[in-house]
């Protein structure tokens, strides 16, 4: 059952290749335009493969638990779309501060989506820093 507390529950215990906004069929878009193929060369995104996991709460972080952690909340660009997950910020800034990293951004959403996600989990994580982007 899913209440709207657990973002992408069809993917949840799993580990894929493509994820909304970053599709194949967007890729290949991509790479047959002159200039976005420029950057995905530019930047190493041809040849890079990642993928995207899930914990068994749909969210693209470690499984929780009860040591100290920082929650992420925010939209695609936290959740990391388009990343392998070592470069998306939320993780940096978990590692440099030594904490477990919960990342509960959902790719596409807005302030309510984060309040209402943050009302859910926050009492149940009991984080020790939270961060909202």
């Amino acid at each position: 059952m899913n209440l709207g507390h657990t973002p992408y529950l069809e993917h949840a215990n799993q580990e894929i290749s493509w994820c909304p906004m970053d599709t194949l069929k967007l890729f290949v878009e991509n790479m047959s335009r002159k200039e976005k193929k420029f950057l995905l060369m530019e930047y190493g995104w041809i040849d890079s493969k990642f993928t995207y996991k899930f914990n068994s709460h749909g969210f693209r972080c470690q499984e929780f638990s009860s040591e100290p952690s920082v929650v992420f909340l925010g939209c695609s660009m936290t959740m990391g779309i388009g990343l392998p997950i070592e470069k998306v910020w939320a993780t940096i800034v978990a590692d440099r501060l030594g904490l477990a990293c919960y990342n509960l951004a959902i790719a596409g959403s807005s302030n309510d989506t984060a309040f209402r996600l943050a009302y859910y989990w926050l009492e149940k994580l009991k984080p020790k820093i939270v961060i909202y982007n």
